[in-house]
């Protein structure tokens, strides 16, 4: 088996045992902020009971790193769309089925005020136009701050996960210098990894920033772009390359 079969193995086997004995994991149900499918979306389990080979995580970091490990994603982070909704709605259907604990009502409640909790799929259940989306309308509209400072123990740059998080909705998780796709190259352990390059660097100080302000790009072209006494535009590292592969060839 897979490790994708394997837990949808056992997602199956906790979604019946929280359904007919809940009572027994009430207090892990309440606390619990995340929430992982089988791919027909029938079944639930919370993502610390849904290791590998049956195994229990203790720890809901390390549950969640793992589950992204092997391309699950959160789908709260997906622009609104018609398998979002879908998603959402099978997730409450299976929630009204286990009565030893609200979780719709907790789920309702921390949307309207931490937004802490995430609905998990594997990223193979997304649409095409999900997973190659290029253009987000509703994400280019929201301005995010960045760039200023405050001090906790030393003064850093802030920087906003969010609008990182909207950029590659909008751009995509492909290179934009030099085209590395690291799903292709690592497969689900590199799905959704790239790096977000600041048009107009943070360090220049504090601004509305918007995804149209960012690009994504890989950690060596990223480099590229900041090394030196200036900051290259993607279009000169872009001649860069091409030019050092004409040099190469010749």
């Amino acid at each position: 088996m897979t490790d994708e079969e394997n837990v949808y193995k056992t997602i199956q086997e906790r979604s019946k045992f929280i359904i007919d004995r809940g009572d027994e994991w009430t207090k892990e149900i309440s606390s619990a902020k995340n929430y992982i499918a089988t791919p027909d979306l029938k079944n639930w389990t919370f993502g610390k009971s849904a290791g590998l080979d049956n195994t229990y995580h203790s720890n809901g970091g390390t549950a969640k790193k793992w589950l992204y490990s092997i391309g699950f994603i959160d789908i709260l982070k997906l622009p609104d769309s018609k398998f979002k909704k879908t998603v959402l709605k099978s997730f409450e259907t299976w929630t009204t089925r286990v009565k030893t604990f609200d979780i719709l009502d907790k789920f309702n409640k921390d949307q309207i005020n931490n937004q802490r909790f995430e609905i998990l799929v594997h990223n193979s259940l997304l649409p095409k136009t999900l997973l190659n989306k290029t253009n987000t309308k509703e994400s280019n509209q929201f301005f995010f701050d960045e760039g200023f400072k405050k001090v906790i123990v030393r003064e850093i740059t802030v920087r906003s996960r969010k609008v990182v998080s909207d950029a590659k909705i909008k751009h995509g998780v492909i290179c934009a210098v030099c085209e590395f796709d690291f799903a292709k190259t690592y497969g689900a352990h590199g799905f959704g990894f790239i790096e977000m390059h600041h048009l107009n660097p943070v360090k220049d100080g504090q601004r509305k920033t918007n995804v149209s302000d960012l690009q994504p790009v890989c950690p060596n072209c990223h480099r590229m772009l900041h090394k030196g006494d200036r900051l290259l535009s993607i279009d000169e590292l872009k001649k860069i390359i091409k030019n050092q592969k004409r040099n190469s060839s010749t």
